[in-house]
């Protein structure tokens, strides 16, 4: 199987744990969606623990209906066999819960499987990293330090836009 935007190729069996995790969050994404419409906090939803903490109050329903909508994208480019690449920050978060998924999948079957050994394929860098940093909270707001580095869409209100003038969030 073809991983991202690199001519990458991955076992059938590391595949298999990429394609299901995503399948597993997608199903888990839709329950939290209905969950947040019944009132219920978005601390106790699954999409929540692969979120970073840090935002939470951002995290409401409307939130969570796109999050969903762009875990349902990246659910379909891993089933893709063409070669594909990760178009928001949104989407790199997306792929991030279903890497951590895989590698669940993959202990469930008393395997190994390495999600960081696909970074390069899949990420073209790893700016969304930072988000999870607490000793790195603010640096998205600064503008000096983010041109400095060339990272692109770390503010909130932005993790939703394409890193690409011609890019699509969804197919």
């Amino acid at each position: 199987m073809p991983v991202g935007v690199y001519p990458y190729k991955t076992s059938r069996q590391k595949a298999r744990w990429i394609r299901e995790a995503a399948e597993v969050l997608v199903d888990w994404f839709c329950d939290d969606v209905q969950s947040l419409m019944e009132g219920h906090p978005v601390e106790q939803t699954f999409m929540y623990q692969y979120l970073p903490p840090r935002y939470t109050h951002h995290y409401d329903l409307g939130f969570a209906q796109q999050f969903l909508e762009v875990t349902i994208v990246v659910a379909w480019k891993v089933r893709d066999r063409a070669l594909w690449r990760l178009n928001s920050v949104a989407e790199e978060l997306a792929m991030r819960a279903i890497l951590s998924q895989a590698e669940a999948q993959a202990e469930l079957e008393g395997k190994t499987f390495n999600p960081y050994e696909l970074e390069d394929a899949i990420f073209e860098d790893c700016d969304v990293e930072i988000l999870f940093d607490q000793r790195l909270d603010g640096v998205e707001d600064d503008e000096s330090f983010i041109e400095r580095l060339g990272l692109a869409n770390l503010r909130f209100p932005d993790w939703f836009r394409p890193f690409r003038p011609s890019g699509m969030i969804s197919p």
